[in-house]
């Protein structure tokens, strides 16, 4: 830990978990924008007369911006922006919560072993963003 005027100084190098995480979120991000924009071109006739229009356009809107969300959260954390260790841990908590609330709301719960899992990483990947050297790397940027 080197110590200048009263600042901690950046790491020379990215944690090599910070480069899999944010271009894993980049990846995701991107995937789900085009799943996004497929969902929207091949399977909106059928899904629109099944379930309605405005259920397609929700699902595909949460997508998108799920997915855009992700591909910037991605970037920040490899450009050591803090904001993206914040964003990631503030908005992965409401999908986790929002998703236990959906599972609980069917009978039977649907998709609660998904959530678990989803959870667990989503734990680690928490924890991991909050190590000092880590937290370190990202305030110093």
């Amino acid at each position: 830990m080197d110590e200048t005027r009263g600042h901690f100084t950046r790491p020379d190098r990215r944690p090599t978990g910070l480069t899999l995480i944010g271009w894993w979120l980049v990846v995701a991000g991107v995937m789900a924008v085009l799943c996004a924009l497929l969902t929207l071109n091949m399977r909106s006739h059928a899904i629109a007369q099944q379930e309605g229009f405005l259920q397609l356009l929700a699902t595909v809107l949460w997508s998108a911006i799920g997915g855009g969300l992700m591909v910037a959260i991605g970037q920040a954390i490899l450009r050591g922006k803090d904001w993206g260790r914040v964003a990631y841990t503030f908005l992965g908590a409401i999908a986790i919560m929002s998703g236990i609330v959906r599972a609980l709301a069917q009978s039977p719960p649907v998709g609660l072993f998904g959530l678990v899992v989803s959870a667990q990483i989503f734990i680690m990947i928490v924890l991991y963003l909050n190590e000092p050297e880590v937290k370190r790397y990202l305030h110093s940027a």
